[in-house]
Parts: structure tokens; C-alpha cells; sequence
């Protein structure tokens, strides 16, 4: 063997060590990444707890808190329709966000009706926002429904309080 064929050799064993060292890293990834899925789904699937719907009304109900004093500032001249507008649109997105959790969740035994229950009130509190957001809603009754929601959304929160 010709040290030309030796070289070549060397340079064929190279790029196959290569090729091995790719692949193996190729499905490394994909191991993690599958796991990483896996992981999602599965916590993501896993039955709601009553801390989590007592922490999901708690953001519903300071969300409707926030956005009746928002209203009321409006009323009152300290705040423009726009700057209304534009929080209401935030707030209704984190409201939308806090419902959907709630809709796509299961909780078990007496949990469930709560969840749900909690899951009404934020598209309730998601359709008021909305009404501010898109100047559809008169202020001052959106502020009155605000209201309602909130001592709605007090009593669920205090109802998952751990005894």
C-alpha cells in the first residue's frame, strides 16, 4: 500500500468518524427533545389542584379590580379612551389566557365544578374587557358588571381557601 492509498484511507476512516459523530448528536437531540414533549404534555395534562384554581381566580379577580378603577379613572377624566383602550386590550388578553387554562384543564371530584366555575368568570371578565377595549361596552355599566365580577370571582377565591 502506497502512501497515497494510506492517506487516503485515513481521510475515508475520518469522514465515517464523522458521519457516526453526527448522527449520534442528531438523535441526542431528538432524545431531548422528545423527553422535553413529553414532559410538557405531561404536566400540562395532569389534573388542576385547588391551589391552582384559587391562584386562577385570585388573577381574575385583581384583573377585574384593576380594570373597574381603570374605568372609574376614565370616568373621572385622569385617563384617555386610548390609554383605556389599550389596558383593557392587555388585561383582556390575560384574562382570555387565565380562562383558557381553566377550559382546557380537568380537576378532580368537587374541583372540577370550580374549575370550571372559575373558567364562566374569566370569560365573563374577557368579554367586559373586551367591551372597553373595543369601545363597544358603555364605561360606566361595564364598570357596574366589573363590580359584580369581582365580589363573583372574591367568593370563588375565598370558597378554595384551604381549610
Amino acid at each position: 500500500m502506497g502512501l497515497g492509498a494510506l492517506q487516503h484511507a485515513k481521510n475515508h476512516m475520518r469522514l465515517g468518524a464523522k458521519k457516526r459523530s453526527i448522527w449520534i448528536e442528531a438523535g441526542v437531540i431528538v432524545l431531548l427533545i422528545a423527553l422535553a414533549v413529553t414532559l410538557f404534555v405531561q404536566n400540562e395534562t395532569k389534573p388542576l389542584k385547588q391551589a391552582d384554581i384559587k391562584i386562577a381566580a385570585a388573577n381574575l379577580r385583581s384583573l377585574s379590580s384593576d380594570a373597574g378603577q381603570l374605568v372609574q379613572q376614565f370616568l373621572d377624566g385622569e385617563v384617555t379612551e386610548t390609554f383605556l383602550r389599550s389596558q383593557a386590550s392587555l388585561m383582556r388578553d390575560k384574562a382570555k389566557s387565565t380562562a383558557k387554562q381553566m377550559e382546557s384543564s380537568k380537576a378532580d371530584g368537587e374541583m372540577e365544578l370550580k374549575r370550571w366555575q372559575t373558567g364562566h368568570l374569566g370569560e365573563q371578565l374577557e368579554t367586559k374587557l373586551a367591551q372597553l377595549a373595543d369601545g363597544t361596552g358603555e364605561s360606566a355599566a361595564v364598570r357596574i358588571e366589573l363590580k359584580k365580577l369581582f365580589g363573583e370571582l372574591k367568593e370563588m377565591e375565598d370558597s378554595l381557601k384551604q381549610r
